[in-house]
């Protein structure tokens, strides 16, 4: 007996572990005038160990910033003062992913008051979409390239945005 798969089921390959290939079911239950946007949603954590003589007092004023291949960066706070900057429960940061394998960018920046700021080295990840529907969230220290590292915990998501009509679309409508 065989069951038939509904009409809101739809089938992403997905690689597994073993070197295979595994049919993973994504559940959607956005409208059809919807589409899904995979995005990827990372939480910058913690810091240990970065270079830290860019100021006079000795410690820097790291700050990150992240983007996703050439596509735009956003950045944390400034944490004053320190080597190993704890950003708490984490900065979320959102990026729509456009491809299913891309590279995560970091790079790590001394915030200063005079002048402009120093960099303190950088960082990157490949993100592949196909494993992070295996493994779902995940944490990672990414190494800097000037020394230290950068907590980050990861994580998929699929969103649901209204699809721009076109004018195609809109006079068929209006026929």
């Amino acid at each position: 007996m065989s069951l038939a798969t509904p009409k809101h089921v739809e089938r992403r390959q997905a690689a597994s572990f073993m070197g295979g290939s595994a049919t993973l079911p994504t559940f959607s239950t956005a409208p059809a005038s919807r589409r899904r946007v995979d995005t990827l949603r990372v939480r910058v954590l913690s810091g240990a160990d970065l270079k830290d003589d860019m100021d006079v007092t000795g410690a820097g004023d790291p700050y990150v910033v992240l983007g996703v291949d050439d596509g735009p960066t956003q950045k944390t706070s400034a944490c004053a003062c320190t080597a190993n900057p704890d950003w708490g429960d984490g900065e979320l940061f959102e990026f729509e992913l456009p491809s299913d394998d891309c590279e995560l960018r970091l790079q790590v920046w001394d915030a200063d008051l005079v002048g402009s700021d120093d960099e303190m080295g950088d960082g990157s990840m490949r993100v592949s979409l196909q494993q992070l529907a295996l493994i779902g969230s995940f944490y990672v220290n990414v190494r800097i390239s000037l020394g230290g590292t950068i907590r980050l915990q990861a994580r998929a998501r699929a969103r649901a945005t209204r699809r721009r009509n076109s004018a195609r679309n809109c006079a068929a409508r209006n026929s």
